[in-house]
């Protein structure tokens, strides 16, 4: 729900009246204010933008960090117990991602000869 919240202030913000107002009162020529107006707003629109952009990348980035670690930790348990094992079954899933990876490619190339 704060998640809800934070989302309506960031849009109530981004399209508050008085960024408008303050502007109107620095520029001084009429022809200019509309230009300076719209370059400004979409200025103001993308510094929001990439802002909220930066913080929630900063979160999802610590967040998977905290996940990869919280995964090693009983791997390296295991690895000290039965290393052998560990890196029989780590080369083993690393050839199964490369595998899995390349095989539609060569297989496709097969199909087209």
């Amino acid at each position: 729900m704060n998640f809800l919240k934070k989302i309506a202030l960031y849009f109530r913000d981004l399209f508050s009246k008085r960024n408008d107002k303050s502007i109107k009162e620095k520029d001084t020529s009429k022809s200019i204010k509309g230009e300076a107006l719209a370059e400004s707003n979409f200025k103001i629109i993308v510094l929001k933008a990439s802002n909220l952009f930066y913080k929630y990348l900063k979160k999802f980035i610590s967040f998977i960090l905290g996940l990869i670690h919280t995964m090693m930790q009983p791997m390296i348990k295991i690895s000290k117990k039965h290393p052998i094992a560990f890196w029989a079954a780590v080369i083993l899933h690393a050839l199964l991602l490369f595998g899995f990876y390349s095989w539609p490619h060569s297989h496709n190339d097969a199909a087209n000869d």
